[in-house]
């Protein structure tokens, strides 16, 4: 699975900057999480589209093929399911805890730098 990816498709470099992943394992879980916020059969097509369960990310036409779902209905239900991801109230809590643990690491760093001694000194 290409987390970079799901999250430049669906929420831009700036949420994905923001974040602030330490690595692909919190990426990922992250991305199964908000995902959960879908019904069922749209969870599955984001999954298949994005590869999430097998690494292999798969087209519209294909996973259309796949379901026997009319090309025109996924291609919908992928609109609808990213339309939903990108809420406030689906992602908004995970940016906001981000930056707020990115303000708490910068204050420790200024607090660290202002008694002189190496930052590693107080890790």
């Amino acid at each position: 699975m290409d987390a970079k990816k799901f999250f430049l498709d669906i929420y831009g470099e700036e949420v994905l900057n923001s974040l602030n992943f330490r690595s692909d394992g919190d990426a990922s879980y992250l991305i199964l999480k908000l995902i959960t916020n879908l019904d069922t059969k749209a969870e599955k097509i984001i999954r298949m589209l994005y590869g999430l369960d097998n690494g292999y990310p798969r087209n519209v036409k294909d996973i259309a093929k796949e379901l026997s779902y009319p090309e025109s209905y996924v291609s919908q239900l992928v609109d609808n399911s990213i339309a939903k991801l990108k809420e406030p109230s689906i992602i908004g809590p995970y940016v906001e805890k981000a930056r707020k643990a990115k303000e708490a690491l910068e204050l420790k760093n200024k607090s660290v730098s202002n008694l002189g001694l190496p930052s590693n000194v107080c890790s």
